[in-house]
């Protein structure tokens, strides 16, 4: 929006100065201001689509990339910000001091990712996620050098190889891992069932497991663009290796669950 209003404020300035270059008025400021800033996108999507051709997606990713991280941060922060997303936060200051965790959550909207992603930039958080999204152009070619990673759940042994991958970038420090246990969108109310295996993501190296949860995201697609969004995302727990050491990832899902369900039912009442 401001970039919006810097074109806006130009446009008139150009009309103020060279009236008979360009005879711009405040009523053709407005339409001219938004056409620009139309373009300014396309370009901005042009330059990500030229940088996304150079990578390989054949190829493990196997160093941080500091230029790939910092665009899809700012392209996340943008379009929610276009999309006119205020994120409401409570309990991120239990992040602090955490090196490199597993983020587990609820999994409403397409845009959860988006919440996380913008509002904990310093925990480099690289999701798991289905195959499909690696397809999708330039988006697809960003996450992969972002380290996400796809799972095959149709496949025991494929899907083992993506948690121990997880579990080695976690160990390693290279990214914070995100995961939706739930294994899919929730389309209806409360949570799904979840897939505990997850939690061997962090159990496997000993790694802090943050339990946070999502709301209103399903409704961004629904109001824009009519409509502002107000989205929730809290952090409510963080458990650590010393805590869970002698539970099993069925009794770490149970604590995750009903924590995530408590807030779920306190943000609808």
């Amino acid at each position: 929006m401001i970039i919006l209003f810097t074109l806006i404020f130009m446009s008139v300035v150009l009309g103020v100065l060279t009236p008979t270059a360009f005879n711009i008025s405040l009523w053709w400021a407005i339409p001219l201001a938004i056409l620009w800033y139309i373009a300014l996108f396309i370009l901005y999507l042009f330059v990500l689509l030229i940088i996304s051709l150079f990578v390989d997606l054949e190829k493990e990713t196997t160093k941080r990339n500091r230029l790939f991280r910092f665009l899809m941060t700012q392209t996340v922060v943008m379009i929610l910000k276009n999309a006119r997303v205020h994120i409401m936060t409570s309990g991120v200051e239990k992040l602090d001091g955490l090196d490199r965790f597993l983020i587990v959550a609820n999994h409403k909207s397409n845009f959860d990712p988006f919440i996380s992603l913008a509002v904990c930039p310093k925990a480099e958080l690289a999701y798991i996620c289905k195959p499909s999204i690696f397809k999708i152009p330039i988006v697809g070619r960003f996450v992969h050098k972002c380290f996400f990673i796809s799972i095959n759940r149709e496949n025991n042994r494929e899907a083992l190889k993506t948690i121990k991958r997880a579990s080695s970038l976690l160990e390693e420090k290279t990214v914070s891992i995100g995961v939706y246990p739930e294994g899919t969108r929730n389309k209806g109310e409360g949570l799904l069932p979840f897939k505990n295996g997850a939690f061997k993501i962090a159990t496997r190296v000993n790694a802090p497991i943050v339990i946070a949860s999502t709301n209103a995201t399903e409704k961004i697609v629904k109001n824009f663009p009519l409509k502002s969004t107000k989205v929730s995302f809290d952090i409510l727990q963080v458990i650590y290796p010393e805590e869970y050491k002698s539970m099993k990832t069925k009794e770490i899902g149970d604590i995750a669950y009903n924590l995530i369900s408590e807030k779920i039912k306190e943000y609808n009442k």
